[in-house]
This record gives C-alpha cells, structure tokens and sequence, in this order.
C-alpha cells in the first residue's frame, strides 16, 4: 500500500482517517511533539467477548497522551489564541488530551488500517454510525452493534481534539469571502505541499438548506464551483436526510425523519479505502447545482 492518507467527513462533523502513514510536512523537530503517553486501561478481550469473523476478538487500550507545541512556529498559527497560551520552562506550550483505541488482539487478522474518529463534541460517532451500536466514552468500550467496523478490521482511534475554534476557509476551492475580504480555501496548505488527502464529504438536506453546506460547492454569491477542481474530493448530498435521524417527536408536533445515513456511509467508507490504496475511483459528485436548476 502506498503511503497516503484519507478522510471521510459525514453531517455530524465527523472526520473519518484511513491513514498508511501520516504526512506531516517538513518542520522543525521542536515545533510539536508528544512527551508522554500513559495507558490508564487495558480490556482485553473487549466486547463481551465477541469475536468478528476472521478477524476476532478486540481488545480496548486506552489513556492519556501529553505533549507540547512552539506558538513562534509559523505552522501552529491556526491554532486558536496560542499566542496567548501560558508557556512551560521551555517556551512552548503544553497540552493533553484523551486517547481510546479499540484494535484487534491479533494485528495480523485486522486489515492494517487506522480508522481515527475525531469526536463530535466530545462524542465518539463511528460505532453509532457505521454499526448501530452504542458510543463508546471514556469509561466503556460501548456496542459493536453489526460489526461492521470489526469485521471489516479496522483500528478505531478516538483523540479528544478540538475542532471547535473558527474558522474562516469553508470551501475546499479558494474563494473569497464578500463579508471578512478575505480569500482562502481548507486544502491552502496541502495543495501547496502536494500532500492533500483523499476526501469525501457528505452532507444532508439540513447542511444545504438551513445551514451553509452549499458553500462547499458554491461561491460566496452563489454561483457553481468546478468540483472537478478538486479531484482528490468527491461531494455527495444525501436527499431528504436529516441532520441527526429521529423517531420521536421530540419538541416538535409532528415525529422526526428517522432516515439514516449509515448504509450509505458504510458503503462510502469502502469506496475510499479503494481509492486511497489501489486507485479504484468512487462515484461522481452527486450535488444540486445552479446550472442544472437543482440548487433552488
């Protein structure tokens, strides 16, 4: 498998790492690293036991990881007020954050790929998802649910990181802003440095129409982007799909939309691992765009 990484971006936020190696840039070596790792629990086996075909039984690690990052390293400018951060003996500044990871007992009958959930508010998503199953958190490993994620043999990689702080770049094309003036786009940095990721967003009715979804496929004003641009990304709209699926009516009168996107989003997570080892593209962009008259 060739060195590369991936990502899949689904409507709660989630982002979704399918990575042969990290490709972090050339830096110095004191601009960030981690100085401690401490495993604060280990079950194994996991699950109750379970095994998932071929691949077994998982086992659950997990703990604490500390470390540190330069805030005069041009690179750590995106972090949020870290020039404001309190500095250790060093000059640097230090963090900590938590880690889970639930990973085959036997490596040798997993596939050999790390599958990183970025949580959602402090919430992991993937094993709700991808299986149906219950989160996990900080004190259980949770429900496998169907076992997709196990059977298939991934590590699922949790990290307390903060997507939180704002940002201004929302398209993956460069484009302008009309409100701040400025003029920016989220891959910037990797186009540069030809290390972008294979990407997939997809987005629901509610991420298009009552939030600011369309920006990834339009301008500021309002007209098409040229998706194909971007040829390491594949856009996808998922029709008449809520932001988070229901069943009750919870506060409103009429009971939610219960549609979800796990299926599509199982067979999407397949269709980027191809891309991203063998080459094996996934399917067009599927969008509505103001050419057409399907983005009204």
């Amino acid at each position: 498998m060739q060195p590369t990484s991936s990502n899949v971006r689904s409507l709660p936020g989630m982002l979704l790492l399918i990575a042969g190696m990290a490709i972090l840039g050339f830096v110095r070596p004191s601009s960030a690293r981690v100085t401690q790792m401490v495993v604060t629990k280990v079950e194994s086996p996991t699950f109750g036991g379970a095994a998932f075909g071929s691949v077994g039984q998982y086992e659950l690690i997990q703990g604490t990881i500390t470390g540190e990052v330069d805030p005069s390293n041009p690179q750590n400018a995106v972090i949020a007020d870290i020039r404001n951060a309190p500095r250790n003996l060093q000059g640097m500044v230090s963090y900590s954050s938590d880690f889970q990871i639930l990973r085959p007992i036997n490596l040798a009958g997993g596939n050999h790929r790390i599958l990183f959930d970025l949580p959602n508010r402090g919430g992991a998503t993937a094993l709700g998802l991808f299986n149906g199953g219950s989160g996990n958190n900080k004190m259980t490993s949770g429900t496998p649910g169907n076992g997709f994620i196990m059977t298939q043999g991934y590590t699922l990689v949790e990290g307390a990181w903060d997507i939180t702080p704002p940002q201004t770049a929302w398209a993956n094309h460069i484009t302008h802003d009309h409100v701040t003036q400025l003029t920016a786009g989220r891959l910037d940095v990797c186009q540069r440095t030809d290390t972008c990721p294979k990407i997939i967003e997809l987005n629901s009715e509610n991420e298009y129409w009552s939030k600011g979804g369309s920006l990834l496929t339009t301008y500021t004003r309002g007209n098409d982007l040229e998706l194909e641009d971007t040829p390491n990304v594949r856009y996808y709209l998922m029709s008449s799909l809520p932001h988070a699926p229901g069943i009750t009516a919870g506060i409103c009168q009429q009971p939610q939309n219960p549609l979800t996107p796990a299926p599509v989003l199982r067979a999407l997570l397949v269709d980027l691992d191809q891309w991203a080892t063998n080459g094996t593209l996934p399917p067009d962009n599927r969008v509505p765009q103001r050419r057409d008259g399907t983005l009204v």
